[in-house]
C-alpha cells in the first residue's frame, strides 16, 4: 500500500495524457462502473 508521499509522487509523475476519474465511492455502483470503464477502454488518451 503507498503511503501519501508515494500516492503524491505517482499523481505528480504521471504522463498528461491520461485522465484521473475521481469517483465517489457511492457512484461507484454496477450500473455505471462497466460504462466508465468502457469509455476508458475506448478513449485514445
Amino acid at each position: 500500500m503507498l503511503g501519501t508521499e508515494s500516492a503524491a509522487r505517482c499523481l505528480q509523475e504521471r504522463p498528461p495524457v491520461h485522465e484521473y476519474g475521481d469517483v465517489p465511492v457511492a457512484e461507484q455502483t454496477a450500473g455505471t462502473a462497466p460504462a466508465r470503464i468502457l469509455e476508458f477502454l475506448g478513449s485514445d488518451g
